[in-house]
């Protein structure tokens, strides 16, 4: 395995492309485990034994129980799977005090100590201040040096001494007297300069750079390689080349022809037809659970546009305050609807408050977030939906948007959300992670519209045409009710398209069967317990009589205690399915249940 801080370290695709040469599977430190002082890869058909780590994270973030506690990149009992000899760490933990500036100064006499001769190159000169001479000078001479901190765990940025003022300089000094063996002086270095195309002003710039080569382990001792990686500064007037800065960075290639009797290019190896896959053994946990909450957010963030706009639709015409009111009900019910508040506001703090955990911005930037973890399992098209969906919704602001503009933009966010779960019925290859991305969108469709259809055969307008109009727009139904019944909407067949159709991908008895034959499934492919919460409810819904809904026995209060009924068995489907998703989640993703712990060495 490659470890890697995640996509948010300036070194990342570094760290991807190495893991691609190499042919390691790429993993972040949620991704493993520590059981019985032994580290598994947390998988969806268990955990698979590892036996040796590459590691590209810091030594101080790799364990929070022995290093840094508010470390969230690194793998908890790392530490002592390697005292114990269970794993293998190359780049082994502390090797980073090699990298120390602080061993600068001394590296001429290191290396004639262990090799018999002077550097080649000669580095920088560089004087560590730990030595009562040293740090005399280097504060005779502050103006003429660069400080810098002597080991990578200090944060402080290099200071060039010629930029301070005198009461700066001094303040610097005080510090350096303070704890001298924290910091190293360098003299100052005249940078190679190279031309970069700046696209903000369609120009040639020159950048300061830095060069890195490589050497590789031989048979015959070490190599270096021709060639190697050109850092890039990101500004005309930077001094330090730093990725931390905001560097890029460049391949460096050296031409010419390849020497004779030299050593001969190796190509990659032959893929055959026994070596074929068709699934990817490595697949972890935290991928496919991303893949869940992206189906999840997807279906979530198409509900609330759904909503919105049949609020703001109904808000702005001002026709019906029967169904306006039952509308904003349901919303406050399903928590997508601040209660405090002038409805303007509170319709404005649904779509774009920042502050409201249910705001249709908060889910599109969960969404963003969910697909930036699997990037590498989406297509350029999905993707770059994403972004523009994600701009547009950031491009809004509510001080200044009215509804009209709201709406519009709902009507093209809706259209967007169908664009991509057509990506992912077209694009996706269906393997585990895209079974479960279906599944995060089909448990979430059934939470939504059981849950809806609870609110609202509670409500008041539960026999209002307007109502039953806007229940069907939040279905998705209209055109098929249209198409079949060429009538105003009622009670009875729109709750017939909209619980009972197993035709309608929209209808709860559909979706619930639909949720319960994939988790059949899911189950018996991974050899798991079978669901049986949502058995006993498909049940139910499905001998449920429309008629008591049409001949009540006792007029009214019969049929008003039948929908009663109605709406409590599909609050049961919400919760039950909600009750689903934590359990898929705590036996495929967290892998706490005995079953999920089954563990295969690889």
């Amino acid at each position: 395995m490659l470890l890697t801080p995640g996509r948010f370290n300036e070194s990342y695709f570094e760290h991807l492309y190495l893991a691609r040469q190499l042919g390691y599977p790429l993993v972040e430190g949620g991704d493993l485990t520590v059981r019985d002082s032994t580290v598994f890869l947390k998988t969806l058909s268990g955990l698979r034994r590892v036996h040796a780590i590459m590691r590209r994270l810091d030594d101080d973030f790799c364990d929070p129980l022995e290093l840094r506690t508010d470390s969230a990149l690194g793998v908890p009992g790392l530490l002592d799977a390697v005292r114990q000899g269970n794993v293998l760490v190359a780049n082994a933990l502390g090797s980073g005090v090699l990298e120390s500036p602080g061993l600068l100064g001394f590296l001429p006499k290191i290396n004639e100590f262990l090799f018999g001769e002077a550097l080649i190159l000669p580095s920088i000169a560089t004087w560590w201040c730990g030595e009562a001479p040293v740090l005399a000078e280097a504060l005779e001479k502050l103006p003429e040096l660069l400080i810098k901190p002597a080991f990578p765990s200090q944060s402080f940025a290099p200071v060039f001494g010629r930029d301070l003022d005198d009461e700066q300089r001094q303040a610097l000094a005080e510090r350096m007297r303070a704890r001298p063996y924290a910091y190293v002086a360098q003299e100052l270095a005249q940078l190679s300069q190279a031309p970069v195309w700046h696209t903000v002003d369609d120009h040639l710039q020159h950048r300061a750079i830095g060069m890195r080569v490589y050497a590789v382990a031989s048979e015959d001792g070490y190599r270096v390689l021709p060639g190697g990686l050109t850092r890039v500064a990101a500004d005309a007037d930077a001094e330090v080349v730093s990725m931390q800065r905001g560097g890029a960075s460049k391949d460096t290639w050296v031409l010419g022809e390849r020497v004779p009797g030299g050593e001969q290019w190796r190509a990659q190896r032959t893929i055959g037809a026994y070596d074929l896959v068709r699934r990817d053994p490595y697949l972890p946990s935290r991928v496919v659970e991303n893949l869940f909450w992206f189906g999840r957010y997807c279906e979530r963030c198409d509900d609330s546009a759904r909503w919105l706009r049949i609020v703001l639709a109904r808000y702005v015409d001002g026709d019906d305050p029967l169904a306006l009111q039952a509308a904003v009900e349901l919303g406050e019910s399903l928590r997508l609807l601040p209660e405090e508040g002038e409805l303007p506001e509170r319709l404005l703090a649904a779509l774009l408050g920042d502050d409201w955990p249910s705001s249709l911005r908060a889910n599109l930037q969960r969404l963003q977030w969910a697909a930036s973890q699997v990037r590498g399992k989406l297509s350029r098209e999905n993707w770059q939906a994403l972004v523009e969906l994600q701009r547009e919704a950031m491009e809004l602001e509510s001080d200044t948007a009215d509804f009209g503009e709201l709406l519009d933009f709902l009507n093209r966010l809706v259209m967007s959300l169908a664009a991509l779960s057509g990506f992912a019925l077209d694009d996706m290859t269906r393997d585990e992670g895209w079974r479960f991305l279906m599944m995060g969108r089909r448990i979430e469709r059934l939470q939504f519209l059981s849950s809806s259809l609870a609110a609202f055969l509670r409500g008041v307008a539960v026999f209002d045409q307007a109502g039953l109009e806007w229940l069907l727009e939040l279905g998705n139904s209209s055109i098929t009710y249209r198409s079949r019944y060429l009538a105003v909407p009622q009670l009875i067949p729109v709750l017939d398209l909209l619980l009972l159709d197993e035709q309608n991908p929209h209808a709860v008895l559909f979706q619930l069967k639909l949720v319960s034959r994939t988790l059949r499934r899911l189950n018996d492919d991974f050899g798991v317990p079978r669901e049986t919460g949502l058995v006993p409810l498909v049940e139910c819904l499905a001998r449920f009589d429309l008629g008591c809904l049409e001949n009540g026995l006792f007029g009214e209060t019969s049929v008003r205690a039948a929908l009663d009924g109605l709406a409590d068995l599909l609050q049961a489907v919400a919760d039950e399915s909600g009750q689903v998703s934590d359990r898929l989640a705590l036996r495929h993703f967290a892998h706490v249940d005995d079953v999920s712990q089954q563990t295969v060495s690889v």
